[in-house]
């Protein structure tokens, strides 16, 4: 039985790398003659061209590779009777499968994994009676990929049937594994023991983090089990590790606050949660808000949209937001965090020497300070190759635009800057303090 299709060569290297590059699902073959997948295999075809290439043993009459096969029956999204999950897995595990991902001992978290990527809850839940029936041990990877369909899928999923698997896992495992861990914790903060969290959440820590999604889901179940104190703890404590959640938890939040607590104060917390920790709210909490503050909050409020300009002055209300102010010793510790970690970087060798830091510490010394400063080569060669403004020409309309403003600006090159048209650099010397590097193709020759 033969495949046809280009190839470049006939070496055994050329064969292994197009076998391994069509057993993945997203490439599919087209047959020439317009044969189904279940006829004669002879004709097929890549850009044109045939060639005759052996890829499965002699016997075959099925095209779909293992994966392909056991992804259409899950998509079939009907019940099965055991006699034909024996027919599939048996099946499966028959057909070619070059990736090498699927076996007997694989297979059955790979069914599961596949009913998760379809989302087909019942099905899911008929494959581990099926495998009960037979009298099989579930794996734990198995249960933990169905741990997070259940979450994925409710409420077509159950307190009960999430705590009877659950349990399961449990008793099997001493130590949890992260993902597993994850998963666990999503699917029992649908039930009554979602507080159980608390332990699984050391697992997680021991081998990761917490991520974004997963406090979140912890944020949002405190909320919604009338915990608010917890909820904004584990908000502060995602924030203190540079995390935000989605805009669910705010949610949540509003939703308790329309059950428990409809006032303003509800809106005003979140509000200053998210000055304190410069958090920017999306599209959907302004929505939130705007919902909760015109139909929660009594009596009701107007509440518009609007848009901020760059003098901080409100296009609604037109009222200014305050400026930020920062002490000396708050822009001194900023000034030497920048010049530290941005401008020497952690080695100073890979972009500059130590004579040329000092040199531009100095240059520092005499100059400040400096309303802006301009990173000349970015900005220059910022619209690319084929924009037909000049460099050059593109930096002075920056420089133009910050000058109008009466700013006194700094701008840090290379010296192959100096290749540029005289006059027109002249004129940024003119209007700006210059710093020029030398040339990292020096620096690397050095």
């Amino acid at each position: 039985m033969h495949f046809g299709w280009r190839t470049v060569s006939k070496t055994p290297f050329t064969l292994r790398l197009l076998t391994r590059l069509f057993a993945n699902p997203r490439y599919q073959l087209r047959s020439c003659t317009g044969k189904s997948q279940a006829e004669n295999l002879e004709d097929f075809e890549i850009d044109g061209s045939t060639a005759n290439l052996q890829l499965e043993p002699p016997g075959y009459s099925n095209t779909l590779f293992a994966m392909n096969f056991l992804q259409s029956k899950i998509q079939e999204r009907r019940p099965k009777e055991n006699e034909e999950w024996d027919e599939i897995l048996e099946k499966t595990l028959e057909l070619p499968n070059y990736s090498s991902n699927i076996n007997k001992v694989s297979i059955n978290g790979v069914v599961m994994t596949l009913c998760l990527q379809e989302k087909n809850f019942d099905l899911a839940l008929q494959f581990l009676k099926y495998l009960e029936d037979k009298g099989e041990e579930i794996n734990h990877g198995t249960l933990s990929v169905f741990m997070k369909l259940c979450y994925s899928c409710w409420p077509d999923s159950s307190e009960e049937i999430i705590l009877k698997y659950y349990d399961i896992l449990r008793k099997r495992l001493t130590i949890i594994d992260t993902f597993t861990a994850e998963n666990c914790i999503l699917a029992i903060s649908l039930t009554s023991r979602w507080k159980e969290y608390k332990e699984l959440l050391e697992h997680v820590k021991f081998s990761g983090s917490i991520g974004r999604n997963l406090y979140t889901v912890l944020v949002s179940t405190a909320f919604r089990n009338k915990q608010p104190n917890l909820g904004w703890s584990l908000l502060h404590q995602a924030a203190t590790e540079g995390k935000t959640v989605t805009s669910a938890a705010y949610s949540a939040w509003f939703e308790y606050c329309a059950e428990n607590n409809p006032t303003v104060q509800g809106a005003e917390t979140l509000l200053k949660f998210s000055h304190e920790w410069n958090i920017g709210l999306d599209d959907v909490t302004a929505d939130d808000i705007q919902q909760y503050f015109e139909q929660i909050v009594k009596p009701a409020w107007k509440v518009e949209h609007t848009s901020i300009n760059l003098s901080g002055t409100c296009m609604a209300c037109r009222r200014k937001l305050p400026t930020i102010f920062i002490t000396k010793e708050e822009f001194k510790k900023l000034s030497e965090s920048f010049l530290e970690n941005v401008v020497i970087g952690k080695d100073v060798f890979t972009k500059s020497t130590p004579e040329e830091v000092d040199r531009f510490s100095q240059f520092l010394d005499r100059s400040l300070p400096y309303d802006v400063v301009i990173d000349g080569l970015n900005v220059a060669l910022a619209l690319g190759s084929r924009s037909s403004v000049a460099p050059i020409d593109f930096l002075i309309d920056v420089v133009n635009y910050f000058l109008d403003r009466d700013m006194k600006i700094m701008i840090i090159g290379r010296l192959h800057m100096l290749k540029w048209p005289k006059q027109k650099f002249d004129y940024i010397k003119k209007n700006c303090k210059v710093f020029l590097a030398q040339n990292m193709y020096y620096l690397l020759l050095k």
